[in-house]
């Protein structure tokens, strides 16, 4: 889990936070600017000096920095379609996203298809190692399109704790076309940094 640096920081304790943390150990202080080898040059660390005149390093920027976790965030732009034959007696369609408490993305599709049943899931992971998931939170916004209307679905535009699975999705019954563009966010529970950003493409279709 993030390691907080004492206040006032010392160089042996920005050294044991960072190493503890997974971004590797250096004795020469200089090492740790921002962008160095073990400071990642991102947002989440732009309290620390990138070593240059107009930007100097200093010992008191790590004073109570929390040092977020180098757990392995990865979620990749993805197109969910469920087009379907209408049946009267099966007339749904479902193409989901998810984000589970166990590390994994569920995407998947359910399609009515001459009668029967034709269901599609790719599962990955969205962080490595996966049992660091509860650390992380999640949000989903959408940018266009229609609203999602999966039943238990997970709410909109509000960061959600990853110990629970969260999913979005459409859910058609009857002849028509849903579609919805959605941004999918993982941000760092304790520091808040966004750790990674997909859009996801939803699309439910049952024809005629």
């Amino acid at each position: 889990m993030p390691t907080t640096i004492s206040n006032p920081a010392s160089f042996s304790s920005v050294r044991t936070a960072f190493n503890t943390e997974g971004y590797g150990i250096s004795t020469s202080f200089f090492a740790y600017r921002q962008g160095g080898g073990i400071v990642p040059a991102t947002s989440g660390f732009n309290a620390i000096g990138a070593g240059t005149s107009g930007d100097p390093l200093q010992l008191t920027q790590f004073n109570g920095f929390t040092v977020p976790s180098s757990d392995v965030i990865s979620i990749a732009n993805d197109f969910i379609a469920a087009d379907a034959v209408y049946e009267s007696d099966l007339d749904f369609n479902t193409a989901t996203y998810g984000i589970r408490s166990n590390g994994t993305i569920d995407a998947s599709h359910t399609s009515t298809n001459g009668g029967g049943s034709d269901g599609l899931t790719h599962n990955t992971n969205w962080i490595t190692p996966t049992s660091s998931a509860s650390l992380y939170e999640v949000r989903a916004t959408k940018v266009s399109g229609d609203t999602p209307n999966a039943v238990g679905g997970a709410a909109l535009n509000t960061w959600l704790p990853c110990t629970s699975n969260r999913f979005w999705g459409l859910y058609l019954t009857g002849v028509g076309r849903f579609d919805c563009v959605l941004t999918i966010e993982i941000r760092d529970a304790a520091t808040q940094t966004v750790r990674d950003t997909a859009t996801i493409t939803l699309m439910a279709k049952n024809q005629a």
